[in-house]
């Protein structure tokens, strides 16, 4: 059986593949100490070359909160992170900026009922910065999403 977290999941996994050059989209965190098995999670060819450029979904937490004495409503946080290389001299930075805004304008036009929600906050940007993943220097991005489900009760 299909649960919500995977069903809601997979609707943000299908919305993010679908956008134009957005690199590896994972439904998990991935993480690889082989440097060979970290590139083949996080390389992309975007243009003709070769890039650090990827995304993975994960559940930050479900809030429950009861609505009747047979009905409650489960709040479901995804975090999506997105991860860019760096490269100064290629503007990069205003490129994954650009990408970022693509994800969240994306995301934000399947509202009110991306999956099946039976409501959907907008996305938000919680964090951006610069950092080491797999040994490259590479802009990180860190969204959160919202999406409702009311039990039948």
């Amino acid at each position: 059986m299909t649960t919500n977290y995977e069903t809601l999941r997979d609707a943000i996994y299908a919305v993010l593949s679908g956008i134009s050059d957005i690199g590896q989209v994972h439904k998990q965190k991935r993480w690889s100490a082989d440097k060979e098995k970290f590139k083949t999670a996080y390389m992309a060819t975007i243009g003709a070359a070769d890039q650090i450029r990827a995304w993975w979904i994960s559940r930050l937490s479900t809030a429950s909160a009861a609505m009747t004495k047979s009905s409650y409503q489960r709040d479901y946080i995804f975090q999506i992170e997105g991860f860019m290389a760096l490269d100064d001299s290629a503007n990069t930075e205003q490129t994954f900026q650009t990408l970022v805004d693509t994800v969240m304008d994306t995301l934000d036009a399947q509202r009110p009922n991306l999956g099946g929600a039976d409501h959907q906050e907008p996305i938000a940007l919680e964090a951006y910065s610069e950092g080491v993943i797999g040994g490259y220097l590479c802009h990180h991005a860190i969204l959160r999403l919202t999406l409702v489900k009311f039990s039948a009760g």
